[in-house]
């Protein structure tokens, strides 16, 4: 198992909690990051925290998008075709349970169980960016992009279509913050090309964003959007003060 992730100048302050948590897991597989507009010293921290920093300079498009192409591009400079990848977001992902436990092909989940006609900020994204696949997409369920999961060489395809049908979508600005061109294209894509390929099925990973009150969020590895709630937040807190090893 290798943990894939990527990120541009955040502070190690922000990027701590996903740095400490996977090393209390106790995973010992391959920990790469593209790390764009690097500073010395936050590589010098990740080294040593057993990271192969892969640095590059200003992103030509936002990050949540540009990171993909980095992504399949490392998936074949760094031979890990045949490896499981957990690919991650840096600032709001924590680790409960080692990563190496998930041996899926290819594992994605849900952002939340409203259809994208019945969820405002979803269905946006479909509107904006693929209006055409609208109609198509509009009873299905949203998967989160945040945290993606699968064997190398199948990642390696999937984020490789994720970049040129990117590049091809209704958003007109992707050198700046562009709101769900990252959630789109994933969906997009799961949809269509992929849509027999992936599952959703495993209690591995939890988007906490759009979570009804009454979830059960016990016993997951991998917890995302945590910050976005006090008892998400605390939950997480309290993961802190004991192994789930």
């Amino acid at each position: 198992m290798t943990v894939l992730t990527a990120f541009t100048n955040y502070t190690k302050d922000v990027i701590y909690n996903f740095v400490d948590s996977l090393n209390k897991t106790g995973f010992d597989g391959r920990k790469i990051v593209a790390y764009y507009n690097p500073e010395k010293s936050i590589v010098n921290y990740l080294e040593k925290q057993g990271w192969e920093v892969l640095t590059y300079p200003k992103p030509k498009y936002h990050i949540n998008f540009q990171r993909r192409k980095e992504f399949s591009d490392i998936i074949v400079e760094c031979n890990l075709q045949d490896e499981y990848i957990c690919c991650a977001d840096m600032r709001d992902v924590y680790f409960a349970k080692s990563p190496s436990d998930i041996k899926v092909d290819f594992y994605v989940q849900l952002d939340t169980r409203l259809t994208f006609e019945n969820h405002e900020w979803n269905r946006k994204t479909i509107q904006k960016g693929y209006p055409e696949y609208y109609n198509k997409l509009k009873d299905k369920l949203p998967f989160c992009a945040g945290v993606v999961i699968g064997k190398g060489y199948i990642l390696k395809e999937f984020f490789g279509d994720f970049y040129s049908t990117g590049l091809s979508s209704s958003f007109k600005n992707i050198q700046d913050v562009t709101s769900g061109l990252d959630q789109s294209t994933f969906n997009l894509l799961l949809y269509t090309k992929y849509r027999f390929r992936w599952t959703s099925q495993g209690r591995y990973v939890l988007h906490m964003g759009n979570l009804a009150d009454n979830f059960n969020i016990d016993d997951y590895h991998i917890y995302h959007q945590y910050e976005r709630r006090k008892k998400h937040q605390k939950y997480v807190d309290s993961l802190n003060k004991k192994s789930y090893i």
